[in-house]
């Protein structure tokens, strides 16, 4: 259904799976190769047959992916894959999806609402370790957007695979590559608003409630080391 979409086959893809029937979204590397029932098999869930997958785009659009059928290049393109019980996909309401194409509902808004202290203070190791995380299928691209160069990627890629996995996750390694190059300059304004760009011509890929988790989180931490003291 997707258009453009490449006809090399990749090894593994980085998607959302999101199980309605727990409401959990977890990344997974997926193999273009891997059939809906290979991908239930994977998680952990109960009376597999009841149960189906969704390929879910950008500007709403969804597809049944049969149990037999390979997941193929969808993962390149989808937003993410839904898996529900049979039958309920009508109760699903897929126009959700479009609130990343329209420019009232721009997901970084929450940001550039935040104090001053927070949007400049610089990124970290422990920030990288989780943002690596949240730039989606497309995060090659994302990466070349905050100026790093197809050398660089492939590089880290060729480290990983050598590596046989037992290394660090290779868009974490490249946001740390960007710590290094930027030094001062390496903040969370000026990544967000590489991002935000990016976000512009290429909605969805970046995952920004899990990036708003970061400050979230930081916030919580500081609440309660105040009422430690």
């Amino acid at each position: 259904m997707a258009k453009n979409r490449p006809s090399k086959k990749l090894e593994g893809v980085e998607t959302r799976v999101r199980v309605m029937a727990e409401q959990t979204v977890v990344t997974h590397t997926l193999s273009e190769t891997l059939t809906a029932r290979q991908l239930k098999r994977m998680l952990p869930l109960n009376d597999m047959k009841s149960l189906e997958v969704i390929a879910v785009y950008h500007d709403s659009r969804f597809e049944s992916i049969n149990d037999e059928d390979e997941i193929g290049d969808r993962i390149v393109t989808c937003k993410e894959l839904l898996i529900l019980p049979k039958g309920e996909m009508k109760s699903v309401d897929f126009s959700y999806y479009e609130s990343f194409e329209t420019s009232k509902n721009e997901p970084y808004t929450w940001f550039y609402n935040l104090p001053k202290e927070q949007r400049e203070r610089p990124v970290i190791s422990e920030d990288v370790a989780f943002l690596g995380y949240c730039l989606g299928n497309d995060w090659r691209n994302i990466i070349l957007s905050i100026g790093l160069g197809f050398g660089e990627i492939e590089i880290a890629e060729a480290d990983y695979k050598s590596a046989n996995g037992d290394a660090v996750h290779v868009p974490t390694q490249l946001l740390m590559r960007w710590i290094q190059r930027n030094g001062s300059k390496a903040t969370f304004a000026t990544l967000i608003d590489k991002f935000k760009l990016f976000e512009k011509v290429n909605p969805g890929f970046i995952n920004w409630d899990d990036i708003k988790t970061i400050f979230t989180r930081n916030q919580k931490e500081e609440m309660s080391r105040t009422s430690n003291d």
